[in-house]
């Protein structure tokens, strides 16, 4: 075999390996790529495994807690079936029966339903207001057998009452829900804006007042018991003293749970020396009389502009614990 012939042979014999190795090699990945997704799937079941038994961990948790809750019901069942069944009192309750807004007073109405009515049964309530001094109540049945009393008291926070029931020497007792936020049910709330304009001259300047809002909030109370604001307007004081006044216009919102003030035009321009103590005040009277007055803003006039009265009344609305003890609103 001669050169060329030799070297023509190694090279079919080359092309018949790789051939060869191009097969293996196919094999050989083939191999390797189902490993992977075994190992890949071997993965993600290990993953759903962990997802399901955190939940399952979740979910014994919740019904655990749950469970918890349903204990703590029934251990306190007894409880209150012994406090039921020893009660003297069928749902004793009290309400606002009325307001004196002139006064600062409200007519406080409570009643309570014996259990076991019989002739000779003698009733009373004790009642204190923000836990003041203990007023005793005497009660009188009615023809329905309800034992009821009433009394005035001053508008407070809160009311507290305890119902007694008294027979043959025995005195049994039971204690009322609080009635809450008293003042906040009885006194509208009040939010009141308004900007002014000012030309300054040596000895003090003309201030005008405008852009005036003002809205006055009614509770559920309030609305139910027929209270309506009337007409109003904004008072620009000096020294305490009324200069002069903006009528305002009105408007109901949200079915008379807001009502809303504002001016049409400009009032007139009022005279204001330096140093005097300038006071806008909303004035409104509702359909019992009450005239309420509410500070919108009150400072210092200056030649360098007004400067709000720091020691005065802060900017928050009426029934706030932010207020500094001075309230913002009086009610004549």
């Amino acid at each position: 075999m001669d050169e060329k012939e030799r070297k023509e042979q190694e090279r079919e014999d080359f092309r018949k390996t790789g051939g060869m190795v191009t097969r293996i090699e196919f094999y050989i990945c083939f191999m390797v790529l189902f490993a992977l997704i075994l190992w890949r799937g071997g993965l993600v079941n290990q993953n759903l495994e962990m997802r399901m038994w955190n939940a399952e961990k979740n979910t014994i948790h919740e019904i655990d807690a749950l469970w918890n809750d349903v204990n703590r019901e029934i251990e306190a069942i007894p409880e209150k079936i012994r406090e039921e069944r020893d009660s003297p009192f069928w749902n004793p309750g009290m309400e606002i029966a009325g307001v004196n807004r002139k006064a600062s007073t409200f007519r406080l109405a409570v009643q309570a339903t014996p259990k076991e009515y019989r002739e000779g049964m003698e009733g009373a309530f004790y009642v204190t207001c923000d836990d003041g001094e203990r007023i005793v109540l005497q009660g009188l049945f009615d023809e329905s057998r309800i034992l009821r009393a009433e009394t005035e008291l001053p508008i407070c926070g809160k009311v507290s009452a305890t119902a007694i029931l008294k027979e043959n020497g025995t005195t049994r007792i039971q204690v009322l829900n609080d009635l809450n936020n008293v003042e906040e049910e009885i006194t509208p709330g009040f939010s009141a804006f308004s900007g002014f304009s000012i030309q300054y001259d040596k000895e003090g300047a003309d201030f005008t007042a405008h852009d005036i809002e003002v809205s006055v909030y009614c509770s559920d109370h309030l609305r139910h018991s027929r209270f309506l604001p009337g007409e109003g307007e904004l008072e620009i004081q000096t020294d305490g003293r009324t200069v002069g006044t903006v009528p305002l216009k009105k408007a109901m919102r949200n079915d008379g749970e807001e009502w809303r003030y504002w001016d049409e035009k400009e009032g007139k321009a009022v005279r204001v020396e330096y140093g005097q103590r300038i006071s806008l005040v909303f004035r409104m009277q509702d359909n019992s009389g009450a005239v309420y007055r509410y500070l919108v803003e009150e400072s210092i006039m200056t030649d360098e502009g007004p400067k709000i009265v720091e020691e005065g009344p802060k900017t928050v609305e009426f029934g706030s614990p932010e207020q500094d003890g001075s309230s913002r609103l009086t009610i004549e």
